[in-house]
């Protein structure tokens, strides 16, 4: 039996990868990701070990998938959510970065799923972080590709 593939980046295309110097207005569609929020540096250890959790579990659920579902899909990149207490966000002061990672994940990833995962990789690795790690859906809405709140890791 073959194994369905899904290219979320290809399926996405317009919020993923939008035209050069073609700014235009898009509205997101509420989506599920794999979150782990933390605070400081990306270069300290808590964002290190987010990534790791974030990587870990995206893959494990990618496999499970492929085995149990017979559903392939590709593992997407890596996303931020940055902000500061109270506001006034300032590039320079990295130790008072709060942050949230996430990777999206197809809408058939189950909350079951997510924890079946987070139990394997408990079992196999048990990586500093992954309690923080959570599958939940974020809708951004309307926003502009150039100006989107969420910065990707390319």
């Amino acid at each position: 039996m073959s194994v369905a593939r899904l290219d979320l980046r290809k399926s996405l295309h317009d919020f993923y990868s939008p035209p050069v110097g073609d700014v235009k207005l898009v509205t997101l569609p509420a989506m599920k990701f794999i979150k782990v929020d933390g605070e400081g540096d990306p270069q300290g250890e808590s964002f290190q070990q987010a990534m790791g959790v974030l990587f870990t579990l995206g893959y494990t659920l990618k496999f499970r998938s492929k085995k149990k579902l017979k559903r392939d899909y590709n593992v997407m990149t890596p996303e931020g959510l940055w902000w500061v207490k109270g506001g006034g966000f300032d590039p320079s002061k990295r130790s008072d970065w709060l942050w949230t990672l996430m990777v999206a994940v197809p809408d058939f990833i189950t909350d079951s799923m997510f924890s079946g995962a987070k139990l394997e990789v408990r079992e196999k690795k048990d990586p500093p972080g992954l309690d923080r790690a959570r599958l939940e859906p974020f809708e951004e809405g309307a926003v502009r590709p150039d100006n989107a709140p969420r910065a990707l890791f390319l």
